[in-house]
């Protein structure tokens, strides 16, 4: 598997994965970095100036379902704070009928990536 800079990391943030010990990325990262790097409202680097902004929801399918911990208005209030053109990142390790709903509904076209288990 190739490392982060071959991923297209800047050597700076590469040089800080390395330091913490992450050497070789997981199938996840070595999927979706590229992706991430190249779409819209991308992460900028240090002295970038592109006013360029990610929006990352880790556990979406939590965050988006129904039930007991509905963060419904929490996340209204954070996507209203927001600028309307960015890159939102959503990671989740369960894909559930709300997820499914939302890359369906997509007004771009989503990046969509799932591990295939042996």
């Amino acid at each position: 598997m190739a490392e982060f800079p071959a991923l297209g990391l800047a050597p700076w943030l590469a040089e800080q994965a390395r330091q913490v010990g992450l050497v070789r990325p997981t199938p996840v990262q070595a999927a979706c970095i590229p992706a991430i790097l190249q779409g819209p409202g991308r992460v900028p680097g240090p002295g970038c100036s592109s006013g360029a902004l990610s929006q990352v929801l880790d556990e979406a399918d939590r965050l988006l379902e129904q039930g007991c911990a509905d963060f419904s208005a929490d996340l209204e209030l954070i996507l209203e704070a927001v600028p309307a053109r960015r890159q939102t990142l959503l990671f989740s390790a369960t894909l559930t009928a709300t997820l499914s709903q939302l890359q369906a509904l997509a007004a771009n076209k989503p990046f969509f990536w799932e591990a295939v288990t042996p």
